[in-house]
C-alpha cells in the first residue's frame, strides 16, 4: 500500500515520524499503479551544493521541502511532479534543479525531506540507494 507522508507526520512538521512498520526497508513492497522506473537515487543538501541554496529553477534548496534534481540532459522536467518510492513509503517532490549525477547513472538527487522522509539521517547515511519513481501529472 502506497503511504501518504502526511499520514506519518504525527506532530505536523511535514517529515516522517521514523515509525514506518517497516522490518527491512530494502525489501518492502513494489509501489501501486503503473509508471514506475528503477533508478539509483543519491542524496544532496545546501551544505554540499556546489551553488549552495541556488538550483536550476530558482527555487531555493532547503532542508524542509521535498524536492529533486534531475540529471542536466532532463532539464525540462524541471516543475515536474514525482513520485519516489523506497521501503514502502512514496514521497511527491518537486523537480527544481538539475546536476551532473547523471554521468555517474544516476537518476535522482535527493534534498534533505526526502531523504529524511525514508528514515536516512545524514547524505552519507543515504549515499545512493535503488529507488522507483514516475513522474505524475501535477
Amino acid at each position: 500500500m502506497t503511504t501518504d507522508v502526511v499520514e506519518l507526520d504525527a506532530n505536523g512538521n511535514g517529515l516522517v515520524d521514523g515509525a514506518y512498520g517497516v522490518e527491512d526497508l530494502d525489501a518492502a513492497a513494489d509501489p501501486e499503479g503503473e509508471g514506475w522506473m528503477e533508478g539509483a537515487a543519491s542524496a544532496y543538501s545546501p551544505e554540499d551544493n556546489d551553488g549552495g541554496t541556488a538550483t536550476a529553477s530558482g527555487i531555493p534548496l532547503d532542508d524542509e521541502n521535498f524536492t529533486v534534481a534531475v540529471p542536466q540532459s532532463d532539464a525540462d522536467r524541471l516543475g515536474a511532479q514525482v513520485d519516489v518510492f523506497y521501503g514502502g513509503i512514496t514521497v511527491r517532490a518537486t523537480v527544481t534543479d538539475t546536476g551532473s549525477f547523471g554521468d555517474y547513472d544516476r537518476d535522482l538527487d535527493l534534498a534533505p525531506a526526502v531523504w529524511e522522509a525514508f528514515g536516512a539521517d545524514s547524505i552519507d547515511d543515504w549515499g545512493v540507494r535503488e529507488v522507483s519513481y514516475r513522474y505524475v501529472e501535477a
